[in-house]
């Protein structure tokens, strides 16, 4: 066999077996559980040291960073990971594929970086903030410019990014603790923050090395990349207006107390979506490669998979984040977060609103090069938000701008829906939810029932009435799924027994 053809063949054989389906979401969820949990732990601490308005301040900051951090990313972890995901077993060229993304940021870095400290210090985003913040932020930047998740999610290796994740930010938390004490300590806060991106970054680089070949500059092509990428760029612009717009245009048209309140109610519902959303790298990843192999029969299994699961989770928080809520924030941030609440309930739809449209583009849109589309849906949703904002913000604070997001998301999701009606199987989905939902609704009930006639009678301690809420509220929920016999739940579990038999028979 010659030189030549002993490159080719190895080349072109194929890469190990990528870990299941179940594991990649296993390792996906503990990532989302950190990324999101985490910051739950700290925040009944945080919020409390920092105030509402040292919270509101770093939450303005983070919203003004991100609109930059958004153009260097350029939409490149959908389409880096769909691309790497297709090429797999080609090292070859998903190595290309690589190296285009990372010099096309370079490129764009270059432009955005020194823009970023205009408009931070000349242009007016420094006036009601330290500028020292904004000095702090711009390590988010540079973040963005390393960050090589989409390797790492196209290949399914999603274990070495978890251990990463985990252990960088546990130690953030850890720092947290022991370093911010007053709100004297909100820079230190804030560096602690902005530095975890970069170390998860960074450290990502040197497991990414052995998997990926020497950049060949004859294959490097930047300003292709950056045509080919703009249909994923446009939508993450667009999802900006009604996200990120929303801290940035509470802390102009209203305070930064009020820009606190809404971070506090957003976080807890960015939680759990984000919980929901967690197989959602996965689900992009496998059916990309699914399609590729022609096989259809196996992508529709996944879609339903993916939604079941999607519903198990969703219904419940749904209900059961509204029969707990007004307990819970005073308790969990503390009694000058009262405000909060009411915003949190115009939020707490969007537990079940924003998966919609991020499942769909992930087993639809993005692994059959439809997300041009999608780019109308948002600027539809953003556009109601940006103008909406103007009225409602001035007039009902934060919670004018959680009205305006529910509205947007609304419009968007709607959309995905319909323009995808009769390539997804959505009468077979809706199947899979009756049994989720009927249980969660039954449980929301039940809670509100005890609410009523136990806890608010007869308990003063918001603490004890959030634990007794989410106790019952979960043994009941469950219990249900079981009656019900809710298929996927009783799968995992038959699954789990079997292996415990199984290492009883052994021993």
């Amino acid at each position: 066999m010659s030189e030549e053809q002993a490159t080719k063949t190895t080349e072109e054989k194929p890469m190990e077996n990528p870990p299941s389906f179940k594991k990649n979401y296993l390792f996906s969820l503990v990532v989302q559980v950190l990324t999101y949990l985490i910051p739950l732990i700290t925040a009944p601490y945080l919020s409390r040291v920092l105030t509402p308005s040292g919270v509101g301040v770093n939450s303005f900051a983070n919203s003004i960073a991100t609109y930059f951090t958004l153009i260097i990313a350029f939409g490149f972890l959908t389409f880096g990971t769909k691309e790497v995901s297709r090429l797999h077993t080609s090292k070859k060229e998903y190595s290309a594929v690589f190296w285009n993304i990372v010099f096309s940021r370079l490129f764009i870095f270059c432009l955005a970086f020194p823009a970023y400290f205009l408009m931070a210090y000349f242009w007016g985003f420094g006036s009601s903030v330290d500028k020292n913040v904004f000095l702090i932020y711009s390590l988010t930047l540079i973040a963005t410019l390393l960050t090589i998740t989409f390797l790492f999610q196209g290949l399914e290796n999603f274990k070495t990014i978890s251990l990463i994740t985990i252990g960088v930010r546990v130690t953030a938390a850890v720092l947290y603790f022991l370093l911010v004490k007053s709100t004297d300590d909100l820079l230190t806060y804030i560096a602690i923050y902005v530095s975890t991106n970069l170390c998860i970054a960074v450290l990502s680089w040197a497991f990414a090395i052995p998997k990926i070949e020497k950049p060949h500059w004859k294959d490097i092509h930047i300003f292709k990349s950056l045509k080919n990428n703009l249909a994923y760029f446009l939508p993450t612009i667009a999802i900006s207006v009604y996200t990120i717009l929303d801290h940035t245009m509470i802390g102009y048209l209203s305070t930064t107390e009020e820009v606190g309140y809404y971070e506090e109610a957003y976080k807890i519902t960015t939680v759990i979506v984000g919980l929901v959303n967690a197989v959602g790298p996965v689900t992009l990843a496998r059916i990309s490669a699914l399609i590729a192999e022609g096989n259809e029969a196996e992508v529709e299994h996944k879609i339903l998979q993916t939604s079941e699961l999607y519903g198990i989770l969703a219904f419940p928080c749904f209900f059961g984040l509204y029969a707990v809520g007004r307990y819970f924030v005073p308790t969990y941030f503390g009694a000058e977060y009262l405000p909060a609440v009411s915003v949190l309930y115009w939020l707490t739809p969007l537990i079940l609103i924003i998966p919609i449209s991020g499942q769909v583009q992930n087993f639809y849109y993005a692994p059959r090069n439809k997300i041009a589309t999608t780019i109308w849906f948002f600027l539809a949703g953003g556009s109601v938000n940006f103008i909406s904002n103007f009225f409602a913000i001035p007039a009902f604070g934060a919670r004018g701008a959680a009205m305006t997001s529910l509205a947007a998301e609304t419009i968007i999701s709607f959309c995905f829906v319909l323009f995808s009606r009769k390539e997804v199987p959505y009468r077979k989905i809706l199947k899979g939810l009756i049994k989720p939902l009927l249980a969660s609704a039954i449980m929301f009930g039940a809670l509100m029932a005890v609410n009523y006639w136990a806890l608010d009678p007869y308990l003063s301690k918001g603490l004890w009435k959030t634990l007794i809420d989410v106790g019952t509220g979960v043994l009941l929920y469950f219990g249900l799924c079981l009656l019900f016999r809710e298929p996927m739940l009783l799968t995992m579990l038959h699954k789990v027994f079997k292996h415990k038999s199984r290492e009883e028979v052994q021993q």
